[in-house]
């Protein structure tokens, strides 16, 4: 028994035809493989027209990790001086308010000495006014110089006034001055905390005013940017959910939610920028480290198949449509998939109402296969 349904399998093989062409329209090569009604169907093939189906629209795209500016501070000079100590280099983690280096400078000193001779001033010329004052109560000098010490204690007050502002800017109490006396230092504090990621600069080097020192980042709280192409302007909102993965991190996808939408389109590109904040904010995400996005858009309906229709080979998808009793393998590009059903593009005009092979598919190409 065995024998015979063997040999009935090698007569069926060997009655198939198989004939390759070009496609006069594409130029690709095309295969066909003619069967018999009998053959048709002892192999089961189940045969339907391509169906237009609702699929959700996944645009995929690249990204990264983007660090909001209200997270990083660069750290600067109030004012010109001579590095004398630094505490922390790239890679460190400081608290807001650490003290990350000591300037010097003689400078320092001569705006302590401007302040005390100014407050100094300012008492002999309130007493001066007041005095004045009295005395014109008194008719025994005139107004116009109490006037003249009115305008003087003013002004003294004025740049007294500057002066504090001046020691505050740069990091000293203008009370403590008085108190302690002079200093020729000044301290330079972390604004906020996070991890150092760039240091300029070295022990006894003169840093000009505004001159950089420290960059820090605060990781804990990153977003997610992103580009879209214009196309896509209408279609996205804040709030929508998106999802993402980490290159070279071994996790599942993640979501976030779209927080910011860019208002320019890119006119070299014909892009957008987008923002994301993830629901979880893994500690060993970095700034700048790419991701894999995952955008969900509407459904609309598209051609689409069985997935039992797609048959993968060389990289490649192919369906066979039907033509009479002769099959031919067709090479199409297939993109979402949802529910058993696939959703297919490429397709030759003149297959638009074929019959496409939805069971019986694998049968066919192992029979081109063999030859």
């Amino acid at each position: 028994m065995r024998k015979i349904k063997f040999i009935a399998f090698i007569l069926l093989v060997a009655a198939c035809q198989v004939k390759e062409r070009v496609d006069e329209h594409t130029g690709d090569s095309l295969i066909s493989i003619r069967l018999n009604k009998k053959q048709i169907r002892e192999a089961k093939i189940v045969t339907d027209s391509i169906r237009q189906r609702l699929f959700p629209q996944i645009y995929q795209c690249r990204g990264y990790f983007y660090l909001s500016p209200d997270k990083l501070a660069t750290v600067t000079s109030p004012i010109s001086g001579f590095i004398r100590n630094m505490y922390y280099s790239t890679g460190d983690y400081v608290k807001k308010g650490t003290l990350l280096a000591i300037l010097t400078h003689q400078d320092y000193i001569k705006i302590q000495r401007e302040y005390v001779e100014a407050k100094s001033l300012a008492n002999y010329y309130i007493e001066d006014f007041k005095r004045q004052g009295d005395l014109t109560l008194d008719h025994a000098t005139s107004i116009k110089k109490m006037q003249r010490a009115q305008a003087d204690y003013r002004a003294i007050e004025a740049k007294l006034r500057a002066l504090r502002a001046q020691l505050k800017f740069i990091g000293l109490d203008a009370d403590k001055v008085e108190k302690d006396g002079f200093t020729s230092s000044i301290n330079i504090y972390a604004p906020i905390s996070g991890y150092i990621t760039r240091v300029e600069g070295n022990i006894g080097k003169l840093v000009d005013s505004y001159g950089f020192i420290y960059e820090i980042a605060d990781i804990n709280k990153l977003l997610l940017s992103f580009e879209l192409p214009g196309r896509l302007f209408y279609k996205v909102s804040k709030n929508m959910t998106v999802s993402f993965t980490v290159y070279g991190k071994n996790i599942n996808h993640l979501n976030a939610g779209i927080c910011n939408i860019g208002q320019v389109i890119n006119t070299e590109t014909n892009s957008f920028n987008v923002y994301a904040i993830p629901d979880s904010n893994d500690r060993s995400f970095r700034p700048g480290m790419p991701v894999e996005m995952l955008l969900t858009l509407e459904d609309i309906k598209v051609p689409s198949l069985p997935d039992k229709a797609i048959i993968e080979s060389d990289n490649k998808s192919y369906i066979f449509v039907k033509e009479k009793n002769i099959f031919t393998r067709t090479c199409i590009n297939t993109g979402n998939s949802k529910d058993n059903f696939i959703e297919i593009s490429n397709i030759p005009e003149n297959f638009g109402n074929s019959e496409i092979v939805i069971f019986g598919a694998r049968y066919l190409n192992m029979q081109i296969d063999k030859y």
